[in-house]
């Protein structure tokens, strides 16, 4: 649907291995797969744009998806440091973090859906989210009882 590949990873990084390059296609499908499902309207907008939206939009789409994955690449094992002792022994350490371990997923932030969808009103389109989510709350102050197992039901 949008033309990236490993070589737009490469390009903005440095050159990958056979192995690096096939993770790289993988994750970029994953990522492709996740555009899809944040903005369901987007690869049919991209295909009726007209130049230069059309350019700056598929490029914007390139660009961020290709960072998402060199973010994910660049340290898969959360490694946090290496350290060599007076006997010679080595010590490595590791990064198990809530925040280290998400660093290392391929996903897009919302930072990188902002530029596309700046990207996609730039260029005409209409940004449509395919994601909603609703936080529900209950408050007790509004209920007579302070047991809240017990709500009103009329």
């Amino acid at each position: 649907m949008y033309p990236v590949s490993a070589s737009d990873v490469a390009a903005r990084w440095r050159p990958l291995s056979v192995a690096e390059t096939a993770l790289a296609e993988t994750l970029l499908e994953d990522l492709t797969n996740d555009l899809d499902i944040f903005r369901p309207t987007l690869s049919v907008t991209l295909a009726g744009m007209e130049e230069p939206g059309h350019t700056r939009l598929e490029r914007a789409i390139v660009k961020t998806l290709a960072n998402a994955v060199k973010r994910a690449m660049r340290n898969p094992d959360t490694l946090r440091s290496t350290n060599i002792g007076a006997d010679g022994g080595i010590g490595v350490g590791y990064d198990n973090g809530w925040a280290a371990l998400a660093a290392t997923s391929a996903m897009l932030t919302a930072d990188d859906l902002r530029t596309i969808d700046k990207a996609t009103v730039a260029g005409g389109g209409t940004v449509v989210s395919g994601v909603v989510s609703r936080k529900l709350l209950a408050h007790s102050e509004r209920y007579r009882t302070s047991d809240l197992t017990i709500l009103p039901t009329a």
